[in-house]
């Protein structure tokens, strides 16, 4: 656990190594981001682009050790965000539009399909698919071609005290940073979070992902490009989409007792559980090598009900990591970078602007992460009487009110 203090009295004295010096002694307001991964970096970006300074501390020693592997789908609402943070272009530039999500069930048949790319062009803006290191070496070129934002790798946060006046971080090297603002944006199992709120741990989701990028050529035909297909079997889901170059994502979701996604033969695994998916499942892990499979169990947090403490405040999965059901987790965090600058700037006072952030921020995300963490429940159905319930019922809600609450929701303001 890092701790967290919150001393009383008498203007702290700031001091330390050559990382100190960055505080609020000039006009320009400071803030140290813990965390350089796909939110953290957004952050950063966002509160450069009002005139904040702004240290990234990541431990890794470089940016590809955190880099992930698999693609994601950014949704309208984060399309939105970036582009109200300037970022929308650069990020278009290393993604893929999608025009349409199809959900399916294992033999083939169509539940529903959305229009998504319609949906997102209403608002101006593109859904996109992306390769997450695509994603986030586009957002950490932008955010560090910003002035005033620093990048430090190799080194970890281990504690943090603050006044009235400002924070003060303590790194693992002895050194001491000085700040007006701390985002803890260092993920699940964040320790930052630990210490501003009681020890929150991670809750296996029932189900384990396993996933690749499978190369252009590879990828030829098996699906048609602007299309996202998620597929529901018994204990199992699929989901397929290209990203830019020709590639092709493909993920496989298998429900049970945690510990699968660490054995070694995912390959064969994989073949044997989806064998009774139709359509280009099989053929693209087929032709994927066994050592391009990444693979984890997956997690999530129980909502929290407070993320910020004077200046310090929790952003993207350490404060409301979530399934992966609703392809919402990054694009949260960027919503999460987009409200907290513009609180910020709107509202003078650090601790009042950062309890703005958290009241609108957990008004939009504990219902959905509720929501997620039920449709992870439905996906592990594995009867074939639930399951065929299941899929009737979809065909009927997907088209419908399903439909209707996610245009509602994409385009709600965070």
């Amino acid at each position: 656990m890092i701790p967290v203090k919150v001393p009383t009295g008498a203007h702290r004295q700031r001091t330390g190594g050559d990382m100190t010096g960055i505080g609020s002694t000039s006009a320009a307001r400071s803030a140290v981001v813990v965390g350089a991964g796909i939110c953290g970096l957004t952050s950063a970006a966002a509160l450069a682009g009002r005139g904040w300074r702004v240290t990234i501390l990541e431990r890794a020693k470089d940016l590809a050790g955190i880099q992930t592997a698999g693609a994601l789908h950014l949704w309208t609402n984060a399309m939105l965000a970036l582009r109200r943070l300037g970022l929308a272009e650069a990020v278009e530039a290393v993604g893929l539009p999608i025009e349409q999500t199809e959900y399916r069930d294992h033999r083939g048949r169509v539940l529903a399909t959305w229009p998504v790319g319609r949906i997102a062009r209403e608002h101006g803006v593109t859904d996109l698919a992306l390769g997450r290191k695509d994603l986030h070496d586009a957002l950490a070129r932008a955010a560090l071609d910003r002035p005033g934002v620093r990048l430090h790798l190799g080194v970890e946060c281990t504690g943090a005290t603050q006044d009235d006046t400002g924070v003060l971080v303590t790194l693992d090297d002895g050194r001491t940073l000085a700040a007006d603002l701390l985002v803890a944006a260092d993920g699940i199992r964040s320790g930052l979070r630990a210490a501003l709120v009681a020890p929150t741990q991670p809750r296996y989701s029932g189900y384990g992902q396993w996933q690749a990028v499978l190369d252009r050529d590879h990828a030829a035909g098996l699906l048609p490009v602007g299309v996202e297909r998620i597929m529901f079997g018994r204990g199992r889901r699929a989901v397929v989409h290209h990203v830019r170059g020709g590639r092709l994502l493909w993920e496989g979701i298998l429900y049970g007792p945690p510990g699968r996604a660490a054995l070694r033969e995912r390959k064969s695994l994989l073949l044997r559980e989806l064998a009774a998916f139709a359509g280009p499942v099989l053929a693209a892990i087929e032709a994927t090598a066994e050592g391009d499979i990444d693979a984890q169990d997956v997690y999530d947090l129980p909502p929290l009900n407070r993320w910020s403490t004077g200046r310090i405040t929790l952003l993207g999965d350490a404060a409301h990591a979530m399934t992966t059901n609703l392809s919402q987790g990054a694009c949260q965090g960027i919503e999460d970078a987009d409200v907290l600058s513009e609180c910020l700037a709107r509202v003078p006072d650090i601790p009042e602007a950062l309890a703005e952030y958290q009241r609108r921020r957990l008004a939009r995300i504990t219902p959905l992460a509720r929501r997620s963490r039920r449709v992870a429940g439905i996906g592990g159905l594995s009867g074939p009487l639930s399951t065929g319930v299941r899929d009737f019922v979809m065909a009927r809600a997907l088209s419908t009110v399903a439909l209707r609450d996610h245009r509602n929701f994409v385009a709600a303001m965070p």
